[in-house]
Parts: C-alpha cells; structure tokens; sequence
C-alpha cells in the first residue's frame, strides 16, 4: 500500500509507522508494528520553555513556504543524496498541505530572518478527540537556539484559544 495515501513506495513502508499514522481500522495480514514513545511533553510546563533566538521568526507557515518546509525536512532526516527518502517528504508535504487546508492541522515553522530560510517545524494534528503535537524538529546547524521549544510555545497558546475544550 501507499502507507495511508501519503504516496510512499513499498520498498518505504517498513522505515517507520506510527500507530497515529494508520487511518485503517486494522492492519493488513503480515504486517506488525511497534510503538515507542521517545518523549512526553507536559503543556503545563510551557512556560518554563526558553526564549528563542531572536535570529528566528517563529510563526504559521505562509502560502508559498511548503517547498522551505521540504528542503528543511530533507536536511533534517539526511535525504539529501536520497531520491527515496525526498519522494516519501513529497508525499508528506501534500498531506500536510491538504491537513492545513482543511484545518486539521496548524503548520509552525521558525525561519531565519535575514535569508526567510524554514530552520525548524512542528505541528498540531487535530484528531477525532484530542490535538497532539508532530514532527517537532530543526535542522542541525540551528539547533541549541531554542526553536523548538519556542514553536512549542507558540502552538500551545495558539491552541488553548482555539481548541481549549480538547487536550493536546
């Protein structure tokens, strides 16, 4: 299969799922999957998070900076001499644009301000009863700037005055 419409080649689909990104009820015979959870993040902490860098400009994405969103996408995962690896982030990229469309999903990025460069991603998935952060991540070269935890930051008071009546 196309790993939940998301375009992704057979020889891909056993890189990584995540139990969030299976959308059918069941999994097909033969195929297993396992969850680890990598880390929690307690919004009620969010203001203990650090400022970021003033360097960066954190922020929803705009219309015309998906492709930033890729290029950074592809530097962050090491995809850059990997066609496969890029063709699987196409496919992503389509999904989360078609997410933001319909406003399940809210994009953040952190793009440096002198150049408008994408350094640095999360974003909130509205699911049927709760919202859940993904893919909170930032290019190498950026790191230790407190980027990430600025767009967490953002995205929790961004969520709390639009969907303060489920949990995130």
């Amino acid at each position: 299969d196309s790993h939940a419409g998301k375009g992704i080649p057979p020889a891909y689909v056993d890189l990584e799922l995540d139990e969030l990104d299976l959308v059918a009820p069941t999994l097909p015979p033969g195929l297993t999957f396992e969850t680890t959870v990598t880390g929690q993040f307690d919004p009620s902490r969010a203001e203990t998070l650090r400022a970021h860098d003033e360097r960066y400009e954190l922020r929803l994405i705009r219309s015309d900076e998906w492709d930033g969103l890729h290029a950074a996408a592809v530097l962050i995962n090491e995809w850059t001499e990997d066609l496969g690896g890029q063709r699987y982030l196409d496919g992503v990229i389509v999904g989360r644009r078609r997410q933001h469309a319909a406003g399940t999903l809210r994009q953040w990025v952190a793009a440096e301000r002198s150049t408008g460069t994408v350094v640095s991603m999360a974003a909130v998935v509205d699911g049927a009863d709760e919202s859940r952060f993904q893919d909170v991540q930032t290019v190498a070269e950026h790191r230790g700037r407190g980027l990430c935890s600025g767009l967490i930051a953002a995205a929790i008071a961004d969520h709390d005055q639009r969907r303060a009546d489920r949990p995130l």
